[in-house]
């Protein structure tokens, strides 16, 4: 495999949240209504499509590989999975919460 692919399967769930959660973090310090639909739910909707890709495309790459390889596509799969975790609850705080009381 190559070493790109590996970095790009790794750093594509961190970064789709960190852009979600600074994103909209940002967004709703200058306006609080601008998390509310269809913004929020959309971006977070493929902030979590971008995690879930990411954790089965790791998951997929872990069997025929050397045990070394195949210990990080495990652990890019986990990573990938909380990640996705994390961007469906902020999805959710987005959808729930009222506009401006976050």
């Amino acid at each position: 495999m190559r070493p790109l692919i590996v970095a790009l399967l790794f750093f594509a769930a961190p970064s789709a949240w960190l852009i979600l959660q600074q994103g909209f973090g940002a967004a709703t310090y200058f306006e609080c209504t601008a998390g509310r639909a269809p913004w929020g739910p959309v971006a977070g909707a493929v902030a979590t499509a971008i995690c879930v890709a990411a954790a089965i495309m790791c998951w997929r790459r872990r069997d025929p590989a050397p045990p070394t390889r195949r210990f990080l596509m495990l652990v890019g799969a986990g990573s990938a999975a909380i990640f996705a975790t994390a961007a469906l609850a902020l999805t959710a705080a987005l959808v729930l919460a009222p506009a401006c009381a976050r």
